[in-house]
């Protein structure tokens, strides 16, 4: 290993630099600017760009290579969109030449991804090689010149042979036969008949040049040339396979150093899909540790995320203090503006997750429902739309919608149900785990997580965040009108065509028929008072429709469950329906006090009558508690049918 003291130190991690705050900071958020449109999904192209707190990393691999010996193999291991590209940009820039050091790092740059469009992926492997010494003549020109023709003349007779070489190699790791071989060189060239060690002479042929090649361009002892692979996870796990064998079998030569970009899991499925399934389990890690000597994980649980969303969102925070950047989703900060970023982090996490593409999908699609809503806010407000008439941007608006865009993108099939029937008991439910254990629409949803618990248990904690922002009494109940932001939300921003009537429009025809009759009668005006009290006075399922000159009908959903009735003799009647009245009476003998069979050839509809005298000389607490719990019965009843 090299002397410690001949490593001059790394520079000081630079400060990222602070985006410029607009004049309008401190306007009014009904004010805010509209968002930018989108976010450019590319990764960052140097450490002044790192706002996951990635850079700490890079700087120890950067001390890590400068110290090591050679050839060696790194592995950036993490999944596809977890910042691997960002971190090799970092590193690359860490790299470069700077004053005080004895000896040069210089790198070379590969996307395989790009390879495996533009060129046959039959042979990718031996282009990513050719592809490498190309770069290095690029980068190193005269000084690499004559090598490099002496490589392309062996290269060309390696191209028929990658495959093969592949497939013997895989054998000789992990013991496991396979029909390797020239076999694999299908065509009438008479370099088909090669055997096995003229195979073996053309790739030591090979290794032999390009270790000269690096020897060449290399000027000091302690020079290394660094060789990062990126985006090895996008090609075919196969192809993926077969370009690490490569890797090591013809270039991995003294003054390497190779750093690969993968995902470990799509190695093993390239292992499973050339051995099997069970040879993958036996083996597969075996092999994968004998190619990537050093294994870097992708520090996922490290990332600062809470900054990176809100930055994303438009926030740019000094510890606790919050600015406004230009073009921001989110409103003026205000002094709570932590509990609040925290609250955007803790929504991601426990919906998106922790991937960064990830978060810029919900960002940018929740940019583009923030531009969709505004437009139907001002259309709303003008008159030539629907809902409720403050539409003001606030932080309450942006969390909900921000949610919404999670829900929709992580849980399509739990935003799909929801906003079919938006309504608060159904928003409530979803804080149960017996209740969307039971959902048949999430059935199939669960299938999608390797651990459906926790899955549940991120479902739960999500709601839970979502139902605390409108829960403005902090009951633990939601009302219809603290729900009426949620449903707003939506549809400004086209995401339901489903109406919330306000409390008038739901009990205007019952108070047209029955005002009058009941002023005179205080029993049945207090029932009346404790039926709106109750849990039927829900504007999203309930509907009253009037039926004649006697009665109201009152449907819950698509069902007719309940009729009140007035008449000369009696000012108010009320019945319901249920399917068997006598089992009903049977099984709730709690609510049999209050409730009787009906008699034939009344009004509306109902085969028991509720004592309207009776409970009309209840408190009005009581009477409230009663109509709750026969509504909650008549709910489950309806359920069985």
């Amino acid at each position: 290993m090299i002397d410690e003291n001949e490593i001059p130190a790394l520079p000081p991690l630079p400060a990222v630099p602070t985006p410029t705050p607009t004049a309008a900071a401190s306007a009014a958020a009904s004010s805010a600017p509209a968002p930018r449109l989108s976010l450019i999904d590319n990764p960052i192209q140097g450490i002044s760009q790192d706002s996951l707190s990635l850079s700490r990393y890079a700087y120890a691999l950067a001390e890590f290579i400068d110290g090591c010996d050679t050839p060696v193999t790194i592995g950036i291991q993490g999944d596809w969109g977890i910042g691997k590209t960002s971190l090799l940009r970092m590193l690359e820039e860490l790299l470069l030449p700077r004053r005080g050091r004895r000896f040069q790092t210089p790198t070379i740059y590969m996307n395989t991804w790009q390879y495996a469009q533009f060129k046959q992926e039959e042979f990718l492997a031996i282009s990513i090689l050719n592809g490498i010494v190309k770069e290095i003549e690029l980068r190193f020109g005269e000084r690499a010149k004559e090598e490099v023709k002496q490589m392309q003349r062996v290269g060309m007779r390696l191209a028929k042979f990658v495959g093969a070489v592949t497939s013997s190699a895989i054998e000789s790791q992990t013991g496991v036969n396979i029909a390797a071989g020239v076999a694999a060189a299908k065509d009438e060239d008479p370099m088909a008949a090669m055997s096995g060690p003229d195979m073996a002479a053309v790739l030591q042929n090979y290794r032999d040049r390009f270790a000269k090649l690096v020897a060449k361009v290399l000027q000091g002892p302690r020079d290394k040339l660094v060789i990062m692979i990126d985006d090895l996870d996008r090609v075919r796990p196969g192809k993926a396979l077969e370009m690490l064998e490569a890797i090591k079998n013809f270039v991995d030569v003294p003054g390497c150093v190779f750093i690969l970009a993968v995902d470990y899991g799509v190695i093993q499925q390239g292992v499973a899909d050339r051995l099997g399934p069970e040879a993958q389990l036996t083996h597969g890690k075996s092999y994968f540790d004998k190619i990537i000597q050093v294994p870097f994980n992708m520090p996922v649980s490290a990332y600062q995320l809470d900054n990176y969303i809100a930055s994303l969102l438009g926030w740019k925070f000094d510890g606790d203090r919050a600015q406004l950047m230009e073009e921001a989703f989110l409103p003026a900060p205000s002094k709570d503006a932590a509990e609040h970023r925290a609250y955007f982090e803790n929504l991601t996490r426990m919906s998106v997750g922790s991937n960064p593409r990830g978060i810029k999908r919900v960002v940018n699609y929740v940019k583009l429902l923030r531009l969709v809503r505004d437009e139907g806010a001002r259309a709303a407000t003008a008159g030539i739309g629907r809902g409720a008439s403050d539409r003001r941007w606030d932080m309450q608006s942006a969390k909900i919608l921000y949610a919404l865009a999670c829900m929709q993108l992580e849980w399509p099939e739990v935003f799909s149900y929801f906003v079919r029937n938006p309504s608060p008991a159904l928003l409530m439910r979803f804080e149960s785990w017996e209740a969307i254990s039971q959902m048949n629409e999430l059935r199939g949803m669960w299938k999608r997580y390797p651990d459906q618990d926790q899955a549940r248990t991120n479902l739960i904690g999500f709601f839970d965040e979502l139902i605390a922002i409108v829960d403005e009494d902090g009951n633990g109940e939601i009302a219809v009108e603290e729900f009426r932001p949620i449903w707003t939300i939506l549809r400004d921003a086209q995401l339901t065509n489903v109406d919330l009537p306000d409390a008038q429009q739901v009990w205007g025809p019952m108070e047209e028929l029955l005002g009058k009759a009941v002023a005179s009668a205080p029993n049945c005006k207090k029932v009346l008072e404790a039926l709106r009290l109750s849990s039927w006075n829900n504007p999203v399922s309930l509907r009253i429709k009037r039926a004649g000159r006697r009665f109201v009908n009152m449907i819950w959903n698509d069902d007719s469950f309940a009729s009140l009735v007035t008449a000369k003799r009696f000012p108010l009647e009320m019945y319901v329906n249920v399917r068997d009245p006598h089992a009903f009476l049977t099984a709730h003998p709690d609510l049999a006090t209050m409730i009787e069979l009906a008699e034939k050839g009344h009004f509306g509809v109902g085969n028991l009558e509720v004592s309207i005298d009776r409970l009309g000389s209840q408190p009005i607490e009581k009477q409230q508690e009663f109509l709750s719990a026969l509504h909650a019965k008549l709910i489950l009843d309806y359920k069985r049918k």
